[in-house]
This record gives C-alpha cells, structure tokens and sequence, in this order.
C-alpha cells in the first residue's frame, strides 16, 4: 500500500515533521498513536466504501479493491498499536 510520503516529489516524512515543529513550534510526540489512529480511521474509510460497492451503490473501481485493503489496514493498525513496527 503506498503512503503519501513514498510519491516521487513529495516530502519525506521527516521533512513533513519537522516543517510541523516549526510552523507550529510544538515537538511531534506520540507517532506511534497518530499511525495507528490514521489506519484505523482509513480501515473504517475503506469499510464505507466496501459495503457501498457490496450494496450496487456505487461503480467507482477503487471500492472493489477494499475488499482486500481493509483488512491490510486493520492488521498495519494492530501491528501499531503493539509496538511491532514503527516504519511501516
């Protein structure tokens, strides 16, 4: 699954913090908690349009394939939330 950062061109996620820390001049704290919170709400996301695509609601090809992406999600947010990886 790719992630933002990984898109030729755009920031590391490095550089995504620390431009944070200084515009907003606060440290980034609690990584691990803000990983698992973004996969979490993006398994749920996925949920959504599963059952859309499940339900004949929508023809978006993107929904099908949530089929096998939630639960991707839901296993990167448990491997999270048990200290098990902190670079996926």
């Amino acid at each position: 699954m790719s992630t933002f950062t990984a898109r030729e061109g755009s920031p590391t996620r490095s550089e995504v913090i620390n431009h944070y820390e200084t515009a907003t001049g606060r440290e980034f704290v609690h990584e691990r908690f803000y990983r698992a919170l973004a996969a979490y709400k993006m398994a749920g996301l996925g949920e959504m349009f599963l059952a859309r695509h499940l339900n004949d609601d929508s023809d978006d090809p993107l929904y099908p394939k949530m089929e096998t992406q939630v639960p991707e999600l839901a296993s990167r947010t448990l491997a999270y939330i048990n200290g098990e990886t902190e670079r996926l």
